[in-house]
């Protein structure tokens, strides 16, 4: 019976193990001390590191200095409300380079904490672009509204404040759909446009969306894809 439960737990681990390297997220098992137990093949990947150099070490290491508060802090939170958390921190790689990360704590009953970290350097510099791009056009009578590609508002006008009723701190991170409540004859007529919109790049019409408070509203929209230097489309500008 022995052999028969050493076999069964070989073969339990042997699953864990595949799963957390079949991963494509760079996944940590840590303590509720923070020091790490096991990292995966993924998280060796994007750290730019053998298996064993964090064997032991705690997860503030690889956070940088300024932000190690906030990560002290989310664990806290997490082992108080039995809730998993995620949050943006700067990360530092065992080779001193340093990028922006997104970091999911989950709680794992009696177990300690597993926590996921993706790049998102890419993702924040682009959102970082529709900003800039719509902060230009603080001044311009017209509503300018940028999205990202999942259609979640990132900049958002004085214009537009006018026009809608929603102040920017309100609709920005919202999506589209949330604050504009553009209507659509069908759910297929949605993904039709969309699907137009995506292949030319580009499209102008009229569209009935509706203000804060309710009020129908024509607007003759103008909107394009915006694309980074390679020509990939990163978001979406309204006008």
């Amino acid at each position: 019976m022995a052999d028969e439960r050493t076999l069964e737990l070989q073969a339990e681990i042997a699953r864990v193990e595949a799963l957390l390297n079949n991963s494509p997220e760079g996944i940590l098992l840590i303590e509720t001390d923070l020091r790490i137990q096991k990292t995966n093949t993924a998280f060796h990947k994007l750290m730019d590191c053998e298996p064993e150099d964090y064997d032991h070490k705690s997860l503030l290491e690889l956070i940088y200095k300024e932000d190690t508060e906030i990560i002290t802090r989310l664990v806290e939170q997490i082992i108080k409300e039995r809730a998993g958390r995620r949050t943006e921190v700067r990360v530092v790689r065992k080779n001193g380079t340093v990028f922006e990360g997104e970091l999911a704590v989950e709680l794992i009953e009696g177990d300690g904490l597993v926590c996921t970290i993706q790049d998102i350097t890419e993702r924040k510099a682009h959102e970082r672009q529709l900003r800039y791009y719509g902060s230009i056009q603080e001044s311009v009578s017209d509503a300018v509204i940028a999205t990202d590609m999942e259609l979640r508002i990132q900049s958002w006008n004085p214009a537009a404040e006018r026009i809608y009723g929603w102040t920017a701190a309100e609709a920005v991170g919202h999506t589209a759909a949330e604050i504009l409540r553009t209507e659509y004859d069908s759910e297929e007529d949605r993904q039709r446009i969309m699907q137009e919109f995506l292949a030319k790049g580009g499209w102008q019409r009229e569209v009935t969306q509706h203000s804060k408070d309710g009020r129908m509203l024509s607007i003759l929209a103008s909107t394009n894809l915006f694309r980074d230097d390679k020509g990939q489309p990163i978001g979406i500008v309204s006008v």
